[in-house]
C-alpha cells in the first residue's frame, strides 16, 4: 500500500468519513499510519498517551478512570496477554441494547484505511505473485450459505459506540449453530466484554470507539478464513489489529492458529527473507525484534496472524516495538512443517 494514497476511514467524534485522517464534515484530525508497504502497517505512539487493548502499559486517566482498569475490565489484550475467549450469549436484555441498523462498512463509497471496500474479487483476479491487500474474495457456488449481519450499540450517553459486522453460515455444515455462536462471540469479543464490565453496575464515563469489519479473503467447500479488521479509540489514541478465523467446514469449528502452523527459528529466518522481498526492508517491528521474539510473535496465537487466500496461507503478526506498534504478514507459499 502507498502511503500518498488517501485514506479513508469513519471520524470518531461525529461519524462521517475522514480523508488521511482529516474529518470531511468536523475536521477532526486523527492518525494516518506511516505504513508503505502491501499489508504493513506501523503507526507511532505519543509518549503520553495511551493505547486501549494494552498495546503499551501506561496508566492515562480518562473521564476519572484509568485506561489499565478499562483494560482489565474489558478482559483487554496485552502484549503478554492477548487471548480472545468465547463469552457466553447476550442476554436479552443486552440483546436489546443492540441495533441491527445500516452497515456502514457496506455503505457506496466507503473505503477502510487499508484502501479496500467489499467488492468481491474473483479468484482468477489474483494475478500477482503474493496477496498484496486485504479484500473480499468469497465463492458463493458452495454447498453453503455465507450472510453477513451487523450490530451497533450507542450508549445514551453517546460517549460509547461499537460498530460491528460478522459472519453467520448456513447449510450442511457439522455443528452449525455452535459455530455461528463461537463466530460472533470471537467477533463480539470486546462489546460483550463491555457489557459483562458496566452495563451491570456502573456506566463508562470516558470515551470508547470500536469498529470491526469482517473480510472473507477466502473459502471452498473444505474451509474458510475470516479476517477481522479492528480499529479502536479512546479520548483520541487509537490503534488497529487483524483478527483471524479459521474454519474446517467439514467438521464445523473453528481452528486455533497454533494447530495450523509450527514455527521454528528456521521459518522465522524465511519470514524475514520473504518480507524483505514482499514488503521491503525497514519495517520496525521487523527489523527492532530479535530472532527469539520473532519466532515467539509469529507462534503466540495471541499475537500471530494467519489466514487463507487465493494467493496461499496469509502467515504474520501484530507488534509494539519502542514507540511504533503494527503488524506484518507474508504470502507463504513454502510447505508448512
Amino acid at each position: 500500500m502507498d502511503e500518498q494514497n488517501p485514506k479513508y476511514d469513519f471520524c470518531p467524534k461525529c461519524g462521517a468519513l475522514t480523508k488521511d485522517g482529516v474529518c470531511q464534515s468536523c475536521n477532526y484530525k486523527g492518525r494516518l499510519s506511516l505504513g508503505k508497504k502491501r499489508l504493513q502497517v506501523g503507526t507511532m505512539i505519543a509518549l503520553t498517551g495511551s493505547v486501549f487493548l494494552g498495546l503499551i502499559s501506561v496508566a492515562f486517566f480518562v473521564g476519572g478512570v484509568a485506561i489499565t482498569e478499562v483494560k482489565s475490565k474489558l478482559g483487554a489484550q496485552t502484549i503478554e496477554n492477548q487471548g480472545r475467549g468465547f463469552m457466553p450469549e447476550f442476554s436479552s436484555e443486552k440483546e436489546a441494547l443492540l441495533l441491527a441498523g445500516e452497515d456502514p462498512f457496506l455503505a457506496e463509497g466507503y473505503v477502510s484505511m487499508w484502501g479496500s471496500d467489499h467488492t468481491n474479487h474473483t479468484r482468477d483476479s489474483f494475478v500477482g505473485e503474493y496477496y498484496e491487500s486485504l479484500c473480499d474474495s468469497i465463492d458463493y457456488e458452495v454447498k453453503y450459505g455465507v450472510n453477513r449481519e451487523y450490530y451497533e450499540y450507542i450508549s445514551e450517553e453517546g460517549n460509547v459506540t461499537f460498530k460491528i459486522a460478522y459472519i453467520q453460515l448456513e447449510g450442511e455444515i457439522p455443528n452449525l449453530d455452535q459455530l455461528n455462536q463461537e463466530i460472533k462471540d470471537t467477533t463480539c469479543y470486546y462489546l460483550d466484554s463491555y457489557f459483562e464490565s458496566y452495563q451491570a453496575d456502573e456506566e463508562y464515563q470516558g470515551y470508547i470507539e470500536y469498529y470491526i469489519d469482517s473480510y472473507i479473503p477466502y473459502n471452498d467447500n473444505g474451509k474458510m478464513s475470516i479476517v477481522l479488521d479492528e480499529s479502536w479509540s479512546v479520548d483520541g489514541d487509537s490503534g488497529f489489529t487483524l483478527y483471524g478465523i479459521n474454519i474446517d467446514l467439514e467438521k464445523g469449528s473453528i481452528l486455533p492458529n497454533d494447530a495450523m502452523i509450527t514455527i521454528t527459528e528456521t521459518l522465522a529466518n524465511e519470514f524475514r527473507a520473504i518480507s524483505d522481498v514482499q514488503n521491503g526492508t525497514g519495517i520496525t517491528g521487523l527489523d527492532n525484534i530479535t530472532d527469539q521474539e520473532l519466532v515467539d510473535l509469529l507462534s503466540d496465537t495471541t499475537t500471530n496472524i494467519i489466514f487463507y487466500t487465493p494467493m496461499g496461507l496469509e502467515i504474520g503478526y501484530n507488534y509494539m516495538v519502542t514507540d511504533y506498534y503494527g503488524w506484518v504478514t507474508v504470502t507463504w507459499k513454502k510447505e508448512l512443517e
